[in-house]
């Protein structure tokens, strides 16, 4: 966004709503204009960041199976609870009526943790997009990608995380986040663009040698 209004500003083009075109009375007026990037790109904080969104999928998903077990217990506590009370002849609860609140109680704190859990995943998810998306745009800063290259690789290193909201509901859903969905797709990049890339590399090379035999 920002790399965007300073083009528009320096080299007065019109809003990305219409066709670009050169605008009379704006500073810097139509000219070159270029953002250049030199450094090295900040690994470190992108891993980092990413080391932290992993850490709270990770204990989502313990919250999750703690949840589901509690409530697994609560139900056969229940069961048992209403088989006694269904009896012809009662007989003594012999403290199934303090397990059931106390597995009540577990499930609720169990449902609250997992709760929290969502919170810091969904506050995870929006830092991880913003690192994202500036890694991306610094590296195409940094190695003057052209648009195409830039697209390839934003679509590889996806600044939208999976499930956004932070649970679907299903221990499958969480258990494939981010991280996987962009582990394949630069896989499959490295196997594909970037291994013909090579590929023709090293035939530009030979067939140069051989010209100069």
């Amino acid at each position: 966004e920002l790399v965007r209004r300073l083009k528009e500003w320096f080299q007065g083009l019109e809003p990305a709503e219409g066709p670009a075109a050169p605008r009379e009375g704006v500073r810097g007026g139509p000219g070159p204009f270029e953002v250049r990037y030199s450094e090295d790109p900040p690994l470190g904080d992108f891993f980092g960041e990413v080391d932290g969104h992993l850490e709270v999928r990770h204990r989502l998903l313990d919250a999750s199976a703690r949840l589901n077990d509690r409530a697994h217990q609560m139900r056969v506590v229940a069961k048992r609870l209403l088989m006694r009370f269904k009896d012809r002849n009662p007989t003594p609860l012999l403290g199934l009526d303090l397990l059931a609140q106390h597995s009540e109680r577990l499930v609720q704190e169990a449902a609250s943790e997992v709760d929290l859990w969502q919170q810091q995943l969904r506050a995870k998810n929006n830092h991880l997009a913003c690192v994202v998306s500036l890694l991306v745009l610094l590296i195409s800063l940094r190695f003057k990608l052209s648009v195409p290259d830039a697209a390839v690789l934003e679509a590889c290193l996806s600044p939208l995380a999976v499930d956004p909201d932070g649970l679907s509901g299903h221990r499958d859903a969480l258990a494939v986040g981010w991280e996987e969905a962009c582990d394949a797709a630069l896989s499959h990049l490295l196997r594909t663009t970037l291994a013909k890339n090579k590929v023709k590399g090293e035939a530009k090379g030979e067939a140069g040698k051989d010209e100069q035999v």
